[in-house]
């Protein structure tokens, strides 16, 4: 998700991924249309290294976007990551991930203005096709947290025909029927 996210950024620039475990899979990376000569792969020992990768990489010329895997993220390597890619206008995707399984210690968890939960969900089978086959890749998306904005969920999955910029499509219902617009006849009336 987060390589579909980055893919048209890439097109822009270098793209730096910055993970603890050599586990990040290139040829599936390429098959989403991901520029595989323009990734630029960083090991790390530990979150702190990291972190303070993520924000060399965001401060570098010719960088488009980054992206960390990361356990946690802490408020002051949070705020420093946030004030880099503000200044040198590159984009940052940090993919909460534990390497070695456990949960993190809340205390050690910034708090982003905008956060996002990003889950696997169950593709729907090929039913114009054959039908002997898995359909397209699906996610849950929720939106958590916003300043100023209103939370919200959706399924999403990506588009099997098109590698353009924006190859996800919403598959869930978009409309909130609690917001919508009243009748203007049932008003005057």
């Amino acid at each position: 998700f987060a390589a579909l996210l980055a893919r048209p950024l890439a097109a822009l620039g270098a793209a730096v991924w910055v993970l603890r475990r050599d586990d990040l899979y290139a040829p599936g990376l390429s098959s989403l249309g991901f520029p595989a000569q323009k990734l630029i792969f960083v090991r790390a020992a530990d979150d702190d290294e990291v972190m303070a990768a993520v924000e060399d990489a965001a401060r570098s010329p010719g960088v488009s976007v980054v992206v960390g895997e990361t356990d946690s993220i802490g408020l002051v390597a949070g705020r420093r990551l946030q004030l880099a890619c503000a200044t040198h206008g590159t984009t940052a995707l940090l993919i909460e991930r534990r390497p070695f399984g456990g949960k993190a210690n809340p205390r050690d968890i910034a708090s982003p203005s905008t956060r996002w939960r990003i889950t696997a969900e169950l593709s729907q089978p090929d039913i114009e096709g054959l039908g002997l086959g898995l359909g397209a890749p699906r996610w849950r998306v929720a939106l958590e947290r916003c300043r100023g904005g209103r939370p919200g969920e959706w399924i999403i999955e990506m588009k099997e025909e098109d590698h353009g910029p924006y190859p996800l499509r919403v598959v869930a219902e978009l409309a909130d029927h609690r917001m919508a617009a009243p009748d203007p006849v049932a008003a005057a009336g």
